[in-house]
């Protein structure tokens, strides 16, 4: 399925189909000739899927930090996460800098803000990069440590053969991913997999100021007065950019998705707290975050 919206112009879609299709033949495990030792063998590549399979718990009964956006970032010493599993996602690498380290691991998966920072994205070193493979077209530089999931793009309520199933919460972050109407879901799905216990949320505010009041849930454009309106909706003001798109959220659909995960993680012995500041987000029982150090 090729993803991309009308933003991609058709100048820029032939380097994007290409990169869809190298993305998807190194999915899945091959055989490639190696001509290292000065004479032809075969190796094995395991292909995305199977570097994804390796990461299956790596970090088994450590505690994680699923880091959101939101303004309450601003408020909180992140420096204190420094040498945390903490996994982060969309515009978190513009505080990367200032927080002194980058988070150990990065996803994104929205096409609008993938699309959005595609130029940006070539710039950032230093996570794990976990990108949906529909979002392949848009990631200009393929690194060692880029990776890109098979996130069922299809998976949300919205979707008419989905509405019965949403929210789907995968165990196996490296067969399937499920969406739930916020990265943060994702996030946690990956959390699960890597082993993560507790998960602390931080930066989830759950609150997205007077946008979700002005307009119904769905994609807008960023005009000069939405971007006034997002100062608040983020860590930084200058999170996006006019002329961008911006995701109004479907906030039912994300406690439905966050109610699921909470599940989960109970049902194999193990918890998710909030530990914002000022978050909104009440499903997840409340721990301070100072305390934790």
């Amino acid at each position: 399925m090729l993803s991309w919206s009308s933003d991609i112009s058709h100048l820029e879609r032939l380097a994007s189909y290409l990169r869809v299709r190298r993305a998807r033949a190194r999915y899945f495990e091959t055989l490639r000739l190696d001509f290292s030792k000065g004479f032809p063998f075969t190796t094995r590549d395991p292909g995305y899927q199977g570097r994804i399979a390796k990461l299956w718990n790596k970090h088994k009964g450590k505690r994680g930090f699923v880091i959101g956006n939101g303004p309450s970032l601003g408020q909180m010493d992140l420096t204190k996460l420094k040498d945390e599993v903490t996994i982060g996602s969309n515009g978190i690498f513009l505080k990367f800098k200032e927080m002194g380290f980058h988070t150990t691991y990065f996803t994104m998966e929205d096409i609008q803000q993938v699309e959005d920072r595609r130029d940006q994205l070539a710039e950032v070193k230093g996570p794990v990069k976990i990108y949906g493979l529909h979002n392949s077209y848009a990631i200009k530089k393929v690194d060692e440590d880029t990776l890109f999931a098979n996130v069922a793009v299809e998976s949300y309520p919205t979707k008419n053969r989905w509405k019965e199933f949403y929210p789907g919460f995968s165990t196996d972050f490296a067969n399937i991913v499920y969406l739930g109407s916020t990265i943060t879901y994702i996030n946690l799905q990956l959390a699960f997999f890597l082993g993560l216990n507790p998960v602390y949320i931080i930066g989830c505010d759950h609150s997205y100021g007077p946008l979700a009041k002005v307009y119904p849930p769905g994609k807008i454009r960023i005009t000069p007065e939405v971007f006034e309106m997002l100062k608040e909706a983020h860590f930084i003001d200058n999170y996006h950019k006019v002329g961008g798109t911006f995701g109004i959220p479907y906030v039912s659909y994300q406690e439905d998705a966050y109610k699921r995960a909470l599940e989960v993680f109970r049902g194999s012995g193990r918890e998710v707290f909030n530990a914002g500041e000022n978050s909104k987000l009440d499903i997840f029982p409340r721990v301070n975050f100072d305390s934790l150090f």
